[in-house]
C-alpha cells in the first residue's frame, strides 16, 4: 500500500465524516496497545485480541505472532481478506442529555492481508522491537534473554500487509442542547482516561541482584509503609495516605531480588515541573551506593528530557543530591511556599 490512508468504498467514513482523522493513522498505530483482527471462515466470523508490532519506519505492516499451533494465525497465514482494528480511549463524555452522552476516542481500521514469517533473525528483531515499544529502555541480553533458536521456531509470526486504512477520532466536550448553557439544570462535562502512568510505560534498570521499577503493582504499600513512617518527613502518613501517594505520583521501587529496600516518587504533571519525594533507603542497605543510584535511575527516565525542572526538598542530604547534578535555586527569592494552616508549626518543615 502506497498511501495508508487511502480509502475506497468500505473504509470511507459515512457517519460523522468530520472525525476523519487519516493523517494520525501511524500515531495511533504506533501508541496502541491491543489489535482486534476479524476474519471470516466457513460462514463464521470471528474477531481475536492480539498484542502487535508496529513500526512507523515500514508503514504498510503490522506484526502479530502466536504459537505454531494458532489455529487463527495459520489461517491468516493463507491470505484470507481480515481486518485489524485498534482503539485508543482518550475520556468519557457525559451531558445533560441522555443522547449525548459518548466518548473520545481515536481509532484506525485496516484491511488486508496476512503471510507467515519464517527468517529467524527477522523474527528474533521483531519480537525485540516489539518489547521495546512496549516497555521502553529495555534491551535484549541486558534486561532480559533473548529467545533462543528452540523458542523462535516454536513462534508463529505473521505480517498483516495493509491494502487500505482509515481513521476516526471524536474530541471535545458534549453536544448536547443545553450543556453549552452554564446554569442549565444538570453536569456535564469529560473524565479523561488515561494510564496509570501517563506517556510512559514501566521501566526498569538492572544490576544485579538489585532491580528498579516503576511498576506500580511490584510495590506492596504495608512494607512501603514500614519503611516510610519512620522518616522524619512522614510522621503524619496513614496507610490511606500512601494510597493515594503512590496513584498520584511516578513511582520508583528499588528491590533485591523481589524484597521493596528502597523507594522515590516523582510528583509530576508530566509536562513541566516534577517534585522528588519520598526518597528513602532501608536501614539494612544504606552505604553500598544504592541511593545513589535509584537518585541516577530517576534522572535517566524519559520523562526528564520534557521537564523544565525537577524540585526537592531535604534536611541535611544536599551534598547527596548535588552529586547527581541538583543545585540551590539561583533566585531563591522567587520561591515561595504556601502551608495550610493545620500543619504550620509542623516539625517536618523546620
Amino acid at each position: 500500500m502506497s498511501n495508508p490512508s487511502s480509502c475506497e468504498i468500505r473504509s470511507t467514513l459515512r457517519q460523522h465524516p468530520e472525525r476523519a482523522c487519516n493523517d494520525a493513522i501511524q500515531a495511533i498505530l504506533s501508541e496502541g496497545y491491543l489489535a482486534h483482527v476479524g476474519y471470516s471462515e466457513k460462514d463464521q466470523t470471528y474477531i481475536i485480541p492480539f498484542s502487535y508490532q508496529y513500526d512507523p519506519s515500514e508503514p504498510d505492516m503490522i506484526y502479530l505472532h502466536g504459537s505454531q499451533a494458532s489455529h487463527t494465525l495459520k489461517y491468516l497465514a493463507t491470505g484470507v481478506p481480515a481486518c485489524l482494528e485498534v482503539t485508543q480511549m482518550d475520556g468519557l463524555v457525559y451531558s445533560r442529555s441522555a443522547k449525548y452522552h459518548s466518548m473520545n476516542y481515536r481509532s484506525v481500521i485496516c484491511f488486508g492481508q496476512c503471510e507467515e514469517i519464517t527468517d529467524l533473525a527477522f523474527k528474533q528483531q521483531m519480537l525485540d522491537q516489539m518489547i521495546g515499544r512496549y516497555y521502553p529502555g529495555r534491551s535484549a541480553d541486558q534486561d532480559y534473554d533473548s529467545a533462543p533458536e528452540a523458542q523462535l521456531k516454536g513462534t508463529l509470526v505473521v505480517g498483516f500487509k495493509i491494502s487500505q486504512a482509515s481513521a476516526k477520532q471524536r474530541q471535545g466536550g458534549p453536544k448536547g442542547p443545553n450543556d453549552a448553557q452554564t446554569f442549565a439544570q444538570g453536569q456535564c462535562g469529560v473524565v479523561p482516561l488515561k494510564a496509570s502512568e501517563p506517556n510512559w510505560r514501566p521501566a526498569l534498570w538492572n544490576q544485579s541482584p538489585f532491580q528498579i521499577s516503576t511498576e506500580k503493582n511490584r510495590i506492596e504499600p504495608e512494607k512501603l509503609y514500614a519503611l516510610l513512617k519512620p522518616t522524619y518527613w512522614n510522621d503524619r502518613l496513614t496507610p490511606d495516605g500512601l494510597l493515594r501517594r503512590i496513584e498520584n505520583s511516578l513511582c520508583f521501587g528499588l528491590y533485591h531480588e523481589t524484597e521493596l529496600i528502597g523507594f522515590a516518587r516523582l510528583v509530576t504533571d508530566y509536562d513541566s515541573f516534577a517534585y522528588l519525594a519520598d526518597v528513602i533507603i532501608a536501614p539494612d542497605w544504606r552505604g553500598q551506593g544504592l541511593g545513589n543510584w535509584l537518585v541516577a535511575c530517576i534522572l535517566e527516565h524519559p520523562i526528564m528530557t520534557q521537564l523544565r525542572w525537577c524540585l526537592l526538598s531535604t534536611r541535611d542530604a544536599h551534598e547527596i543530591y548535588r552529586k547527581q547534578g541538583f543545585q540551590t535555586h539561583g533566585n531563591p527569592e522567587k520561591l515561595m511556599v504556601y502551608i495550610p494552616p493545620h500543619m504550620q508549626g509542623d516539625p517536618s518543615f523546620q
